[in-house]
C-alpha cells in the first residue's frame, strides 16, 4: 500500500468516526428523554371522562347520607359505643417467667 491509500483509509476512518460520535450523541439524548419519561416526576390528571365517572360516588354517598332513618343512626350509635369499648379493653401479653 501506498502512502496516498492510507490516507484515503484515514480519512474514511476519521469521517466514520465523527459519525459515530454523533449518532452516540442522539442516542443518548433520547436515552436521557425516555429516562425522564418513565422516572421523571408525574402528575395524574383526570380528564373530563374520569371526573363524571367519580362523581357518581359523590351522588350515592351523598342520598345514603341524606336519609333519615333512626335504625341506621342507632345503628351508628351502636357502632360508635363497640368502638370506644374495644378502646378502653387491655391486651393481656405474656406473663413473665417466675424462677
Amino acid at each position: 500500500m501506498n502512502e496516498e491509500e492510507l490516507l484515503k483509509k484515514l480519512a474514511a476512518k476519521d469521517k466514520e468516526i465523527a459519525d459515530l460520535k454523533v449518532k452516540n450523541l442522539l442516542l443518548q439524548e433520547q436515552v436521557d428523554k425516555l429516562n425522564l419519561l418513565h422516572f421523571g416526576k408525574k402528575s395524574e390528571k383526570l380528564t373530563l371522562e374520569d371526573k363524571k365517572q367519580g362523581s357518581i360516588f359523590y351522588e350515592a354517598e351523598d342520598s345514603a347520607f341524606s336519609q333519615n332513618d333512626p335504625e341506621q343512626e342507632d345503628a351508628a350509635i351502636e357502632t360508635v359505643e363497640e368502638s370506644s369499648y374495644k378502646k378502653n379493653v387491655k391486651k393481656v401479653g405474656r406473663k413473665p417467667i417466675s424462677e
